[in-house]
């Protein structure tokens, strides 16, 4: 134990971490549901994502999703995105993939520290899902799209979209937003097939495909949560069978 830090030894320094990691975890409790509108083999489905964090809850950082890689996206490199504008909020108008809606706590409470969702007030604010134009430096990074997650009035996550260990994964960072804290629950609805932006782009494409199996057969859904306040994370995980 030569390694010192801060007059501890190194061994006792990740004794010490490990302890108070379990107490922030016990404040940081997002939970996750995954449902297909269709659990038909080798079929198209919409998904319904459905997040939830209860009040007094460290806030989150950032989000990462992932679908077993046997559901396809067959579309994925065809959807039509848009260039994002850096002189605006919300990036641009792409083909939209999905909707939702959030009910989350708002007022001068979120700001303080610590908290005090009390004076807060719950509003109700929508949400859309749409593509975006990768860079060239994100492409090479591997990533093979980006899907902006834009909720109304909060923040825009983008959400960076590649495949890792037979996954399709879908990570974003949340910026952080002072006047906005849990409790929350939130609804996203990736449709079966895609709509075109208000300006007409694309629209008609199919989205997720079911993987084809010839029986039953159950595959992983799962999403992984950081904390903005402190080190903890969360891992959520959850079966879903699809049939032949």
């Amino acid at each position: 134990m030569r390694i010192m830090r801060n007059g501890l030894p190194a061994a006792l320094l990740v004794a010490v971490l490990a302890v108070a990691g379990g107490a922030w975890a016990g404040n940081f409790t997002p939970t996750i549901k995954f449902k297909l509108a269709t659990t038909k083999s080798n079929k198209p489905t919409a998904i319904k994502i459905d997040v939830r964090q209860e009040r007094g809850e460290e806030e989150l950082a950032t989000v990462e999703l992932r679908v077993p890689g046997a559901f396809k996206l067959p579309n994925l490199a065809k959807f039509e995105g848009c260039t994002p504008r850096p002189d605006v909020r919300i990036p641009c108008d792409g083909e939209v993939l999905g909707e939702g809606l959030i009910h989350i706590m708002v007022g001068p409470g979120c700001a303080q520290a610590p908290q005090d969702a009390s004076r807060a007030t719950q509003v109700e604010l929508p949400a859309k899902l749409v593509v975006v134009e990768e860079t060239q430096d994100q492409r090479q990074a591997g990533t093979l799209a980006i899907w902006n997650l834009e909720i109304t009035g909060v923040t825009t996550i983008p959400l960076s979209v590649g495949k890792s260990g037979g996954m399709w994964v879908m990570k974003g960072d949340i910026p952080a937003n002072p006047a906005t804290c849990p409790e929350f629950d939130f609804t996203l609805d990736i449709f079966k097939t895609s709509e075109a932006s208000v300006t007409g782009v694309g629209g008609g494409r199919t989205i997720f495909v079911n993987p084809k199996v010839k029986k039953n057969t159950s595959y992983k859904f799962s999403a992984k949560f950081w904390s903005l306040d402190s080190p903890a994370t969360r891992t959520v995980s959850q079966k879903v069978t699809i049939k032949r």
